[in-house]
């Protein structure tokens, strides 16, 4: 039996050397009716730091056609949209590219509309009133869907091979968007060496 461990980040340590790689243009697809709206969101990159290139899109004809011709990092979307409704964009997102993070970024969101939106495949949200907690949601994001994307590799390398997942994602997360009826492992960190060799051993003992 061969495991894949993923781990979005993992250094040696505060002291570690790491490359000084500059990072490659973050490709922004925003589903927006308004373009003050969305003139709020590059400055948040920037202020981190983060090169992006934001290209705004309003109907969904458009949307799909950018969808089948561009390559994009992330999908960033408000919730009400006037000529079509963010539940439907998001269905069209999971077709068309199911391991680009679907981020709803809008003005208040009940519970359970919140709950609906990431069981029908949405990554996160953010509140537009609270957008210092964008760039950490979509870091955040967008390791999620590096792993999700490794583990398609691999079950098509290797079929029968087991992923151990690991995300800062908390359980009421888990829960709502049903991630541990994926077919993986998931492990929210931090985790301790005891607890990741528990599961592992769990694993090879059931046999599954």
């Amino acid at each position: 039996m061969f495991f894949l461990l993923f781990f979005p980040q993992l250094l040696a340590g505060p002291r570690a050397q790491v490359p000084c790689v500059k990072a490659p243009m973050l490709r922004i697809l925003h589903l927006e009716d308004s373009k003050t709206d969305s003139e709020f969101i590059q400055p948040r990159f920037k202020e981190e730091g983060i090169d992006c290139e934001i290209t705004r899109f309003k109907t969904p004809n458009a949307f799909m056609t950018a969808l089948d011709n561009g390559a994009f990092d992330l999908i960033l979307s408000a919730c009400k949209l006037r000529s079509f409704d963010s539940l439907t964009a998001i269905s069209i997102a999971n077709e068309k590219a199911p391991y680009t993070p679907f981020i709803l970024v809008s003005g208040e969101i009940g519970e359970e509309s919140a709950i609906e939106f990431m069981k029908k495949g949405a990554t996160d949200h953010v509140l537009i009133n609270n957008l210092k907690r964008l760039v950490p949601t979509v870091q955040r994001a967008l390791r999620e869907a590096e792993g999700r994307r490794k583990c398609a590799r691999s079950e098509k390398t290797g079929p029968g091979i087991k992923v151990i997942f690991t995300s800062g994602y908390g359980s009421d997360i888990i829960d709502r968007k049903e991630i541990a009826t994926d077919g993986f492992v998931y492990i929210v960190k931090p985790v301790s060496p005891n607890k990741l060799l528990t599961t592992i051993k769990e694993i090879l003992q059931s046999g599954k």
